[in-house]
């Protein structure tokens, strides 16, 4: 299996990255220093829709929401300011009050074993022509 990372510049000139969102077209936005905070986390990259959310899946525990992991949000209801939920920039995710989940999602997660894994993960980079480039694909969850 083989999931395309795609990077890119969003309006503001801040770097991008697109995840692609499993058994769906769709793709989760954030800013390219989150994803790497998420990846050295040990986050897996399989990214799904939960309800709605963009979440992954851990051991002992159901979903976790990856804008929760993103705020580090412990007891706060994360809300999505343009209403779009797959839009994980920072400056989409907005605190909107006391939430029912006083957990810390950064706690629960795992940190995926990499080495065993059989997906290809592929970086796709736009020029400043929107010409693509792929560098070479590493293996990963």
């Amino acid at each position: 299996m083989k999931l395309q990372i795609l990077h890119d510049i969003d309006d503001d000139g801040n770097e991008i990255v697109n995840v692609p969102l499993s058994k769906s077209t769709s793709f989760a936005t954030l800013y390219l220093e989150d994803y790497n905070e998420l990846m050295a986390l040990g986050v897996s990259s399989r990214w799904t829709l939960n309800q709605g959310i963009v979440s992954i899946c851990v051991p002992k525990r159901s979903c976790l929401s990856v804008a929760r992991i993103i705020t580090d949000a412990a007891g706060e209801r994360v809300a999505y300011a343009n209403g779009d939920k797959t839009d994980l920039r920072r400056s989409n995710l907005v605190f909107a009050g006391k939430g029912n989940s006083k957990i810390r999602a950064r706690d629960f997660v795992v940190p995926t074993p990499r080495l065993y894994s059989k997906i290809e993960i592929q970086h796709v980079y736009k020029d400043k022509h929107g010409q693509t480039g792929t560098i070479a694909g590493s293996v990963m969850t």
